[in-house]
């Protein structure tokens, strides 16, 4: 028997993800790090906060039904996530306008726009698992109805 489980690491469990393409970037989701495309990791876009595989509480900070892993305007200002990267290192986490407490991308009261040319790259990890199990062995020395050769994982 063999297993081969695709896993982007991204707080959405892979039999959750649907089958499609969010951002429309050619990496399907459950392989996508991103799914929306806005340069804000998926998992830090916390789609399951208390990870009990129930996506219904995720992230919606501007509440407009679209959680903000798959939201490209996560505050609703009307400016694209994606170019809210003031200093365009790809961490919008660090990007909080004057005075503010939190970043811009979650912040509907600030709508700068910049010219971002970041792309965050996609990280994406294979998981093959074989387990070998013969059966029915007869060998003279050794006669069993099942022997085990355990599991062998590459990552």
């Amino acid at each position: 028997m063999s297993t081969f489980e695709d896993d982007d690491n991204d707080g959405v469990p892979t039999a959750l993800e649907f089958d499609g393409d969010t951002d429309g970037d050619g990496i399907p989701d459950y392989k996508d790090s991103d799914d929306d495309g806005d340069n804000v990791p998926t998992l830090n876009e916390k789609p399951d906060p208390n990870d009990d595989g129930d996506l219904s509480d995720a992230q919606d900070t501007d509440g407009d039904g679209i959680p903000d892993y798959l939201d490209t305007d996560d505050d609703g200002d009307g400016t694209p996530t994606r170019l809210e990267d003031e200093n365009n290192n790809g961490n919008l986490f660090d990007d909080l306008a004057t005075g503010a407490a939190v970043a811009r991308f979650l912040d509907d009261t600030v709508f700068d726009t910049y010219a971002v040319t970041f792309v965050r790259p996609n990280a994406f990890r294979r998981t093959f698992r074989i387990n070998v199990t013969l059966e029915d062995i007869d060998l003279t020395i050794l006669a069993t109805d099942r022997f085990e050769l355990g599991t062998y994982e590459y990552f």
